[in-house]
């Protein structure tokens, strides 16, 4: 550990000049002061000076106990024009209590950065830095019940958004009549992706009417339909007939994965006495 004062100021004078990979150099040299001195130096830099890509590496030399100045160099990467800044700033926010305040702040800063963040490459590619996937986290667990922005990070491009979202509309969807009409609408006109509904209905969200709304999906032209629609074949959920014809028929799907879980449906049926056992 080194106290001499002239070394203190050599690493604020780097600190401040540094905007690249030379900040990684800084950090491992403010990491040398007592930890109050070296933090207090790491703040300076990221609540004052420019947020660059390499402030990444100040964010990740931060330490507990986490207080105002730290939230603060929060807001500074998260308003800052480095995607690679705002993402370890974001990695930062689950150390704070979330109240509604900055749960707002936050939800500002995620909308800001669905523009300002790189497109999302299509059919294969670099994905861009974002601190989005981080925010989400946060922003799904506090805004479990507006529904509709559920719906909007389920929608989203980048995979980390939507996963965010997952089980929290799931169990939003368990209790909502609605939710399940609109991710069944949704999976359909093709705004959300159909492993979810797969999940929705492997869960067992889906009964009565509304089982036999999924189960019209197994007559789709679009495979992945057929495939997130499968769990449905279940007595749980439809008439024995109805569950041993469909399963009967996608024996002869062309896709493998389908008639591999009409098999299984069959199976199903046999393992739980609803239909005789083959000799």
């Amino acid at each position: 550990m080194n106290e001499d004062p002239e070394y203190s100021d050599a690493v604020r004078r780097v600190l401040t000049r540094g905007r690249g990979e030379s900040l990684r150099l800084s950090a491992v040299l403010a990491k040398q002061l007592p930890d109050e001195t070296g933090q207090q130096l790491i703040l300076d830099r990221l609540c004052q000076g420019e947020s660059t890509l390499g402030c990444r590496h100040l964010y990740l030399s931060l330490i507990a106990p986490y207080g105002a100045r730290h939230l603060e160099a929060v807001r500074k990467g998260l308003g800052g024009s480095s995607a690679d800044a705002a993402k370890a700033a974001a990695e930062l926010v689950k150390e704070f209590p979330l109240d509604g305040a900055l749960a707002g702040e936050l939800r500002a800063f995620f909308d800001e950065w669905q523009v300002k963040e790189a497109p999302y490459p299509k059919g294969g590619g670099v994905v861009p830095e974002s601190p989005r996937d981080e925010l989400a986290k946060v922003l799904a667990a506090a805004f479990t019940q507006d529904h509709e922005f559920l719906l909007t990070l389920l929608a989203d491009e980048r995979p980390e958004v939507r996963s965010a979202a997952r089980d929290h509309f799931l169990a939003e969807a368990a209790g909502s009549a609605l939710l399940r009409s609109k991710l069944l609408e949704g999976t359909v006109t093709g705004g959300l992706r159909p492993d979810l509904l797969r999940a929705a209905v492997f869960k067992g969200l889906y009964s009565e009417e509304e089982a036999i709304a999924v189960a019209h999906l197994l007559h789709s032209e679009d495979a992945r339909l057929r495939y997130a629609a499968l769990p449905i074949l279940d007595v749980k959920y439809l008439h024995l007939d109805q569950v041993r014809d469909e399963s009967n028929r996608l024996l002869s799907d062309k896709e493998l994965d389908i008639r591999d879980g009409a098999s299984q449906a069959l199976r199903g049926l046999e393992a739980s006495g609803a239909e005789p056992q083959k000799a």
